[in-house]
């Protein structure tokens, strides 16, 4: 449950060695490249700290220049051949399971070309069957209409040879349809409805209809059908037949329908032979694809000498034994050395790789919103999953809605794991705090309470509310002063409202009120001097914010205090009485917490009181289970919204600096 250590490893390889080194540094799928914006500024940088590690007394002038990258590879074009291939034969282009001995070339790569042509052969060949089916079928639907209403006898050439009449089969849509009802009267057409069909060329079901227009009226008739979206029926080729009837005719296109479905079902054995044969070559062609583009994007941040060259980024230490083993195996020549993070953040701040345990590895995402933590401070993803977790229960605490909750969370696992993992928890203890509260479903008589019923103790609830504030703001304090030591932020750490200064203010500030409030019953006698004490402090507290800027010069060196920001008289008073406001707002700002607890009750008991009034018992139960499921879906989101303000605003803002890099390797991912 921390940031994970990095180190900078900084590896110069001789030239023939290039391609296999790169292969297996993205194979490896555990290095960050640093400062992608300014890539040769830091590979410089990185090279002339590694030259005077390794020879000191070295004063020759080394000229780095960029890597010569290879864009011979067309990787937009090679995409799109991958993205359809996997796409018509539904294959999973998940690359991570392929293996390949050496660094695909270019030829070998244009094997997929091949692949890909006879890939689009098959796939328009299975359209054009398709297509033919569809036509096919809704032919039939046509014939099989006609013959069940009694035309089976009537013979085609009849239809076909009408005199003053045209007519059309085809489809429309069931809105289109109801379109051209609402509108028989302005046109001279005669449709004929010949039922619904869900063989079509769209997704949804379609109304078949044959459309009989006077000669005269053949255009306007063509323009409505157009302005419905028609779908023309192209009917089957099949040699004429001057006697065939409807029924003769029907009989026919089931017999020609059968053979295009066995034919259809031909195809498809040949496209399952054709998947089986080549979809490991497919998959290890996609990964020598995916190794090759991402070399060539790697070599952008590489630099070079005439004989070797250079590249260097940062690496977790949990990975620097596989990185190293596998390099040097494949090239021994290789120079390799690993530093510490701390050690070099003047050319690049290390990348941030948060590790939490399964309990609080969903709220980073939560964390990752208002910013990704830096590297020098503590990963403040428990302190946040842990305290959300309490505040979220605290004012939604229901046994049966934090189920709902949870199951919630269950059933969406798969489609957004992150948010299902919070509701999931943020359930959990929903139910645990119903079980304190005594409440399922907003009853209250059901099961006793463990605890408190926030309604029935309104001011204790209010005041424990306050109290947890003061001990989360306390831990908060402490965990900021960690980080500030840890970034060796002195200045912040003595004289700022988040350090040492700031937090004995408040410890005075809190002390001061208690006093007002108990001391003169408890002790007597020195609460008057304990009084004066605070409030010394505090004025104390006061001078030393007040002066920060001038106290920063006693601590900072002369370069360091020069480019410090030194913010004027009038600003520094602002910025002291908003800091003074901000210990009062910020701790009374957690009363929210039992406001919305009681809030929780009150609401239920609305919504019981208008099911009273209905008068029935299925009116009641029609409301109770209204009144959760607004409870549930829409007081939720605002507990929750709640709930990360509470530690954006309150919390966060004493010990969470973030202005992190997210750790961002090169490795084989999916398209």
């Amino acid at each position: 449950m921390a940031v994970e250590p990095m180190k900078l490893m900084s590896g110069v390889f001789l030239k023939k060695d290039a391609s296999a080194v790169l292969k297996e540094i993205i194979i490896q799928g555990s290095f960050h490249i640093a400062d992608k914006n300014k890539p040769s500024d830091f590979t410089i940088k990185a090279f002339e700290r590694l030259n005077n590690n390794l020879d000191k007394d070295n004063e020759e002038s080394i000229s780095l220049s960029p890597f010569e990258v290879d864009h011979s590879l067309d990787s937009r074009k090679y995409k799109q051949q991958f993205l359809e291939i996997f796409d018509y034969l539904n294959i999973d282009n998940n690359p991570q399971d392929q293996k390949t001995e050496n660094r695909p070339s270019l030829e070998e790569l244009s094997d997929i070309n091949d692949l890909y042509t006879e890939v689009i052969k098959l796939r328009d060949f299975e359209y054009k069957i398709d297509h033919e089916l569809i036509n096919l079928q809704l032919y039939v639907d046509f014939l099989q209409f006609f013959t069940e209403k009694g035309a089976g006898d009537i013979k085609i050439k009849d239809i076909r040879n009408l005199k003053f009449m045209n007519y059309v089969f085809g489809t429309l849509s069931q809105d289109a349809y109801k379109k051209l009802k609402d509108n028989y009267e302005n046109i001279k057409d005669i449709v004929v409805h010949a039922g619904r069909t869900s063989a079509t060329h769209h997704t949804q079901s379609e109304e078949l209809v044959m459309v009989f227009s006077p000669l005269s009226k053949t255009s306007d008739s063509k323009n409505i059908l157009k302005s419905l979206n028609f779908t023309p029926l192209e009917l089957p080729d099949f040699e004429e037949n001057d006697e065939d009837t409807f029924s003769s005719l029907l009989a026919r296109m089931e017999k020609l329908l059968s053979e295009k479905n066995k034919n259809k079902e031909d195809f498809i054995q040949k496209k399952n032979l054709f998947v089986q044969k080549n979809s490991s070559k497919i998959k290890s062609l996609y990964y020598n694809y995916k190794v090759a583009d991402l070399s060539t994007q790697i070599e952008g941040y590489i630099a070079q000498t005439d004989h070797f060259f250079f590249i260097a980024g940062f690496i977790p230490i949990s990975k620097i034994k596989d990185m190293e083993r596998s390099i040097m195996e494949i090239a021994p020549e290789t120079i390799l050395t690993f530093e510490d993070a701390d050690t070099v953040k003047d050319i690049a701040p290390a990348p941030t790789k948060l590790k939490n345990n399964t309990l609080f590895a969903p709220f980073e995402t939560l964390v990752n919103m208002y910013s990704v933590p830096n590297y020098n401070e503590k990963d403040p993803t428990p302190f946040f999953a842990i305290t959300y977790m309490l505040f979220f229960g605290m004012m939604f605490g229901d046994v049966g809605q934090g189920l709902i909750l949870v199951l919630a969370g269950l059933l969406l696992a798969k489609k957004i794991p992150s948010l299902a993992g919070i509701a999931s928890r943020i359930g959990v203890s929903s139910m645990i705090f119903g079980f304190l509260y005594g409440s399922v479903f907003g009853i209250e008589n059901i099961i006793p309470s463990l605890l408190i019923r926030p309604m029935e103790e309104v001011n204790t609830i209010l005041i424990a509310a306050i109290c947890l504030g003061i001990v989360l703001i306390l831990i908060a304090y402490g965990i900021g002063l960690g980080n500030l030591a840890k970034r060796k932020d002195k200045v912040n750490l003595y004289f700022d409202k988040n350090g040492i200064t700031g937090l004995l203010f408040y410890l005075a500030f809190l002390i001061f009120i208690v006093n007002m409030i108990f001391g003169k019953r408890i002790i007597p006698q020195f609460s008057p001097i304990l009084s004066i004490i605070t409030a010394a402090v505090m004025i104390i507290a006061c001078f030393i914010l007040f002066m920060k800027p001038a106290l920063a010069a006693k601590v900072l060196t002369a370069e360091e205090y020069k480019h410090m920001e030194k913010p004027n008289g009038v600003e520094r008073g602002f910025e002291l009485f908003e800091t003074i406001m901000s210990f009062f707002t910020n701790t009374l700002s957690f009363i929210r917490v039992g406001a919305f607890a009681i809030n929780h009750v009150g609401l239920f008991m609305a919504f019981h009181a208008l099911g009273q009034m209905t008068g029935s018992t299925i009116g009641n139960a029609v409301m109770l289970i209204l009144g959760n499921i607004i409870i549930i879906v829409l007081e939720g989101l605002i507990v929750a919204i709640q709930s990360i303000r509470l530690e954006y605003y309150e919390l966060f803002s004493r010990y969470f600096k973030g202005e992190g890099v997210s750790y961002d390797p090169m490795n084989i991912k999916k398209f």
